[in-house]
């Protein structure tokens, strides 16, 4: 399952995200771009994957032995980089929306199985840092369009 997949599942199950984006299967968060028309029927959520960084382990680590530990390569833990773009057509909701996604995102982990599991469990935090956060506007779209722009940068297990 890709990060962009795990992310907006777990989205989905959050009951403030609902409240915000629209109960499942009308739920306003969308990879890569809006549908025609949506931004009207209230707040809208973008999250396009800026970048993922690669993780390598070099060798052992201190007091570690081959029989317990893999060997130096590729890791299939990565850190993808997400722009977040929260817009509606009032200021106030993308900016309480936005705030809705960061306490969300404290507790979303996209490194761990637990969150997919049946019955979710809470998982071992792998942490997800809040980079950048700024305000913007669409002047294309009548009326103009307010954006949130979070930029976060994730821990993923590839593969799971």
């Amino acid at each position: 399952m890709t990060a962009e997949v795990k992310l907006r599942t777990l989205a989905m199950a959050d009951a403030t995200l609902q409240a915000d984006l629209g109960a499942p299967p009308l739920f306003r968060w969308f990879d890569t771009t809006i549908p025609q028309g949506i931004i009207q029927k209230g707040a809208c959520v973008r999250v396009l994957r800026i970048s993922t960084l690669l993780l390598y382990a070099h060798s052992l680590p201190p007091g570690g032995s081959p029989e317990t530990t893999p060997p130096g390569g590729l890791m299939n833990l990565t850190q993808p980089r997400f722009q977040i773009d929260v817009m509606a057509t009032d200021p106030e909701i993308a900016r309480a929306v936005a705030a809705d996604i960061i306490a969300f995102m404290a507790t979303a982990d996209l490194a761990s199985y637990a969150q997919f599991g049946s019955p979710a469990t809470t998982p071992p935090q792998f942490p997800n840092f809040l980079l950048n956060q700024r305000h913007g506007a669409d002047y294309d779209e009548q009326p103009p369009i307010s954006i949130e722009t979070l930029d976060y940068r994730m821990f993923h297990l590839e593969g799971v």
